[in-house]
């Protein structure tokens, strides 16, 4: 790499962190705010002061508010033991997260730019672009300075950073024919699988990952069953295909789905209607991404529930948008 690409680096880390800093440091005192209380202020299954075997089982106890996501209850918990309930430690820690996650970003839009014919510089300064534009959005806000978001945003790291880790490995694999490069491989796609639990462990919504990774192998490998890809060993072929089935399986257990409909018992909705709506609500979250006006965004939306494709209209036309 020669000076100007290094200078290009520099510049974007200079912009970003100076960006982030500029955007977020008068939120460092906000209180915990709605469901930060049963989570993390009225929680005390993180309310540790060491590392002990004793101190670990409290957190990962399955009574936790949200046991299915030990890694993000295990980030309050050390919070906790660094600085009590002091916002500022935890603001502080969701504000690193993003701009880790934002130079993760960085790396996966340069990779996206240069498979297309711009060159290096070009694609070095439109991935940097494209970083600031995601971690500048005012549609971040409240991933960032809600507290309890960091479970999205804690995914979202992991799971950016599974997928960097996997093209990497991939990379090496299609141009290495030697064992070392082979074997160099074979880490990557070891960390790839590492971070991903880690992300799930965050968040459920990294459960999506194996289907990104075969859009990848479609448009970036041109696919893992291809004449390209002759050299990939079946172990590599199936693996991306049964381990998160018997992880699925393991992670999600036998109740999953029957807990799921039991929790709309209690609910004035029914789960078809909650899909039905979910239609909308990504629609304008989609459309504040492009237009992030405050007047267009709270903490809390409430969406009027949509009964049918046609109540109200803008349910069918929001799924019609999405397909």
């Amino acid at each position: 790499m020669n000076n100007q690409p290094r200078v290009y680096l520099f510049l974007f880390a200079l912009v970003l962190l100076g960006g982030v800093a500029l955007a977020y440091h008068h939120t460092l005192h906000s209180p915990f705010l709605l469901d930060d209380g049963p989570n993390i202020v009225r929680n005390p299954y993180i309310r540790i002061d060491s590392l002990s075997l004793e101190s670990l089982k409290k957190v990962f106890s399955p009574y936790q508010p949200s046991s299915r996501r030990p890694f993000a209850n295990l980030s309050f918990a050390l919070n906790y033991m660094v600085g009590g309930y002091n916002p500022t430690g935890f603001h502080l820690v969701n504000i690193l997260i993003h701009i880790l996650t934002s130079f993760i970003l960085f790396r996966l839009f340069f990779f996206y730019f240069s498979k297309t014919n711009f060159s290096e510089n070009d694609s070095l300064r439109l991935a940097a672009f494209a970083a600031l534009l995601w971690a500048l959005n005012p549609l971040q806000t409240s991933a960032v300075t809600y507290i309890i978001q960091r479970m999205t945003s804690l995914s979202t790291l992991f799971f950016s950073a599974s997928l960097l880790a996997y093209i990497q490995a991939r990379g090496l694999q299609l141009s290495a024919g030697k064992k070392p490069g082979k074997f160099k491989a074979a880490a990557f796609f070891l960390l790839s699988l590492s971070l991903w639990l880690l992300a799930i462990m965050s968040k459920e919504i990294a459960a999506i990952l194996p289907l990104i990774i075969l859009l990848h192998e479609f448009f970036f490998f041109k696919g893992l069953w291809s004449r390209d890809s002759a050299g990939i060993s079946k172990f590599v072929r199936w693996a991306v295909f049964v381990i998160p089935l018997l992880l699925y399986i393991g992670f999600l257990g036998a109740k999953f789905w029957p807990g799921i409909l039991d929790g709309y018992a209690s609910r004035d909705f029914t789960l078809g209607q909650r899909l039905l709506t979910e239609g909308r609500v990504v629609v304008r979250y989609m459309s504040l991404f492009l237009l992030p006006l405050p007047s267009r965004m709270t903490v809390c939306y409430d969406y009027p529930i949509s009964s049918s494709l046609l109540n109200p209209v803008s349910t069918g036309l929001s799924i019609s948008l999405l397909l």
